[in-house]
């Protein structure tokens, strides 16, 4: 099959997490945007999409690595540059479960980037997790953990983040969204 020109850019920050190289955590280049994809064999918990313009590379790069199957995804905070591509990306490969922040009503936002986020969990058979500190999960031997976001009643939605940390032996990674 062809190539994905993020595959390229991407395989920099492809960084295995043990000497035996069953997880990688993909850092990928979305533009000004955020997506990483933890990995262990077929299957992938993607944290964040980039732009809705990268939809399409991202699904590429996803199926390039040979991800199929996605128990979890985490969409850190609702702006576009990191919930934008996550509608296709549900399209294509579905999702178990989703983890996002919960929004006041007056945090959420009402542009169509989000509307068509919406849309999506909506036509998805994922089940909506509120991210809160404490909430924990795994992927084989791969930990996962919600540290934030602490306060669900911040102006700031960058503030609003799911903060996640991955443990997975000795090493461990944080990701903040635009915490």
């Amino acid at each position: 099959g062809e190539e994905s020109p993020l595959r390229e850019k991407a395989e920099i920050y492809n960084q295995p997490l043990s000497d035996s190289e069953n997880i990688n955590v993909h850092f990928i280049d979305v533009g000004q945007g955020s997506s990483v994809l933890i990995q262990q064999g077929s299957q992938g918990i993607l944290i964040d999409s980039g732009e809705d313009d990268y939809g399409e590379t991202l699904c590429n790069y996803i199926s390039s690595v040979g991800v199929t199957e996605i128990p979890y995804m985490i969409a850190t905070h609702p702006h576009s540059d990191h919930i934008g591509g996550i509608p296709e990306v549900l399209e294509e490969f579905g999702a178990d479960n989703i983890i996002m922040p919960r929004l006041t009503k007056e945090q959420t936002p009402t542009n169509s980037t989000y509307k068509a986020f919406l849309t999506a969990l909506q036509n998805s058979d994922a089940k909506i997790i509120s991210a809160k500190p404490g909430l924990k999960f795994s992927l084989n031997d791969a930990e996962f953990e919600i540290l934030g976001p602490v306060t669900n009643d911040c102006e700031d939605i960058n503030s609003m983040s799911a903060v996640t940390k991955i443990t997975y032996g000795e090493k461990s990674f944080l990701i903040t969204g635009d915490a």
